[in-house]
């Protein structure tokens, strides 16, 4: 009868020693994962500011130099831009999929908006331009209205 109850008090004490390292097991493993999902979302997060930044520079440029010319930079600033937003949103799908969404749309209105600004700067630019050519205020070399 004494073996019993030593095996049972033995046992018991096994059996509370495991589903404690189980539960410190799980807990490390939720942990590292929320861990994870979190610096998923600030790589996703910090490309996404340097991909607007790259864009609002670059179109910026672009706005200084002929419409035409800023028109196509922004075209192949915004694929690329839209791109690398897929690739990281993409890459950060399988760790947090709802902050991935979330960023992407924030990514897309915020890249909508600088494209339809920057087009909008463009194309004020040149018609800014056109008037000064065309009412004789702004010289362009090479081309003479005089003669």
């Amino acid at each position: 009868m004494a073996d019993i109850s030593v095996y049972v008090r033995v046992s018991t004490r096994v059996c509370m020693y495991v589903s404690v390292c189980v539960y410190v097991r799980v807990f490390v493993q939720i942990t590292v994962s929320a861990v994870w999902n979190v610096l998923s979302v600030v790589v996703v997060v910090v490309v996404v500011v340097v991909v607007v930044v790259v864009v609002v520079v670059v179109a910026a440029a672009a706005a200084a130099a002929a419409a035409a010319v800023a028109v196509v930079v922004v075209v192949v600033v915004v694929v690329v831009v839209i791109v690398a937003v897929a690739a990281a949103a993409a890459a950060a799908a399988a760790a947090a999929a709802a902050a991935a969404a979330v960023v992407v749309v924030v990514v897309v209105v915020v890249v909508v908006v600088v494209v339809v600004v920057v087009v909008a700067a463009g194309v004020r630019w040149y018609i800014l331009v056109q008037t000064l050519v065309e009412s004789n205020l702004l010289l362009i070399p090479g081309r003479s209205e005089c003669n």
